[in-house]
């Protein structure tokens, strides 16, 4: 997932509320890209929780309707806290931190690998896969969120999708994310409504990483990348404000504004969250739509594993088994302090991209 600046109002950022509504209920509104969802809208609610312990027919069949497992406290917390450490004083070793790192490299840290590739985790992958011997990828995305960080609405099938149709991914906060720190968000029932049919047939069955190796004239990895500023095609241009090997390629993301992802495809979708805790993970199925609230606090920066698992007797996506050659050679690192100057369109981007790639709005495509 790309991460993003995310629009501002009068020079702050929209900061989740609480209030009681009529009925005597607590509303809650919170900010989900580039604008605000409320619970009164009936679009907005939280994400169903389930016990590792349920059977692998019910896991399944959860995880089937819903395009998303959220099983809290999977993975005991001092387990959690020593990974945390582990993995910010890595990042501030580096100088990466308050960025993040997406390695391989991660699998000689014990800490996070004892996480990342925790038992209770996989025991989960398995039940949910019926039981099959289940593997987890060595690349591994150590993911910050900054204040005024999150994450446009995308699913992950654009950046994985050569390899097992069961492939799955988990997001491991490393601490407790309450609202304000920026947690997942799921746009319930994007995985399987009928409204969504078109948008899993062109925009979900894109190859991000094949599109930027055709069309762009750049490395074929990103490096402390500046961020996109909305779902269009902007890129860093060769020459320009970019510094050293500051480059983008197109983020993947379709867009940053909730009320397009919840008026434009089906009716019965809504957004789905949770105030996380250290230990939770929450399971995604590769065409569910996700994103990320904004991190709306002062001085905190989220901290989160994203992992991939999938059945091991089947097909893997070479790509990300050892770093690979494509789209990342081993490490990658990011940052989102980059000012928004920096982006500018890239004269070798095709005019049509962004209709053809990104955003396929029913108006601008063609069956």
């Amino acid at each position: 997932m790309a991460l993003r600046r995310l629009r501002r109002v009068s020079g702050h950022l929209l900061e989740p509320s609480r209030a009681a509504a009529p009925d005597g209920s607590e509303e809650l509104v919170l900010t989900l890209g580039s604008g605000q969802v409320s619970t009164s809208s009936g679009k907005l609610g939280q994400l169903r929780a389930s016990a590792a312990s349920l059977s692998s027919r019910e896991l399944r069949a959860r995880f089937d309707a819903d395009g998303y497992l959220y099983l809290p406290s999977l993975i005991p917390s001092d387990r959690v806290e020593a990974a945390y450490a582990e993995a910010r004083g890595e990042l501030e070793a580096s100088g990466t931190w308050p960025g993040g790192r997406f390695s391989a490299a991660w699998r000689s840290h014990g800490d996070v690998m004892r996480v990342a590739e925790a038992p209770e985790l996989a025991a989960a992958f398995s039940a949910l896969m019926g039981g099959v011997e289940v593997a987890s990828y060595p690349f591994k995305w150590l993911r910050t969120g900054q204040p005024g960080d999150g994450t446009g609405f995308h699913v992950d099938n654009v950046y994985m999708n050569r390899g097992s149709t069961n492939l799955t991914t988990a997001w491991i906060p490393l601490m407790d994310v309450p609202y304000e720190l920026g947690g997942l968000c799921v746009l319930e029932g994007s995985h399987a409504l009928p409204g969504f049919d078109r948008f899993r047939r062109t925009y979900g069955e894109h190859d991000w990483s094949s599109w930027v190796r055709a069309h762009l004239s750049l490395p074929p990895c990103v490096g402390r990348s500046p961020c996109l500023t909305d779902a269009s095609a902007l890129l860093c241009a060769p020459g320009g404000a970019a510094q050293d090997n500051e480059v983008i390629g197109h983020s993947g993301i379709y867009s940053p504004d909730p009320q397009h992802m919840l008026t434009a495809f089906d009716p019965d979708c809504r957004f789905l969250t949770a105030e996380f805790k250290a230990g939770d993970v929450l399971l995604l199925q590769m065409f569910t739509v996700h994103g990320a609230l904004a991190n709306t606090s002062q001085d905190t920066t989220r901290l989160n594993i994203d992992c991939r698992w999938q059945p091991k007797h089947e097909g893997f996506d070479a790509r990300y088994l050892t770093g690979g050659d494509e789209p990342f050679p081993g490490t990658v690192l990011y940052t989102s302090r980059a000012p928004a100057t920096n982006l500018l369109p890239s004269p070798s981007l095709p005019k049509d991209a962004p209709v053809l790639l990104m955003r396929m709005r029913y108006a601008a495509t063609t069956e």
